[in-house]
């Protein structure tokens, strides 16, 4: 709904995924951050509230890019088959993610991609997200796996798209 009262940094349940790390219960809700609104086309633009999974960017330790990136495969069919009902399959529109080029680090950005699922770039991270945004929090399924945690913050490391080796 176009009317909804939407806003930046609300919080919205969408999709379900493990995230307790106990077997007694099924998935649960994903909570995702508004970044932006768009009134106009009635589109939210999210980002999950929490790391809710532990994945490489590649599935070799070789440079790649985004576009073909094993991260970017993973999002695009297990997270996206597994956290969304068909129906809500239908509501994820595709969009148009670019190459974006990493002017700090010397090394070619790949093509333009569409997705459903994508992670941010540098340029959207640096438009949409505040200082305290930008510490992600894992879930007990991340810390579980593996996924490494900030004994002061809690905050964990996260994956953008842009090409290159760290910010």
């Amino acid at each position: 709904n176009p009317q909804h009262p939407f806003a930046p940094g609300d919080i919205v349940h969408f999709g379900t995924y493990e995230q307790d790390h106990d077997p007694d219960t099924t998935s649960e809700p994903l909570e995702w951050i508004i970044l932006d609104h768009d009134q106009e086309k009635g589109q939210l633009f999210l980002i999950t509230r929490y790391a809710v999974e532990r994945q490489h960017y590649h599935t070799s330790n070789t440079s790649t890019t985004w576009e073909k990136s094993g991260l970017r495969a993973w999002l695009n069919s297990t997270f996206l088959e597994t956290a969304f009902s068909e129906a809500e399959r239908s509501l994820i529109i595709h969009s148009d993610v670019p190459a974006d080029q990493n002017f700090d680090f010397p090394t070619t950005s790949g093509e333009a991609t569409t997705d459903f699922v994508f992670l941010l770039s540098m340029s959207e991270a640096d438009t949409y997200l505040s200082p305290e945004m930008r510490l992600c929090i894992p879930t007990a399924y991340v810390i579980v796996r593996g996924g490494y945690s900030d004994a002061e913050t809690s905050a964990c490391w996260w994956w953008m798209r842009k090409p290159g080796h760290n910010r």
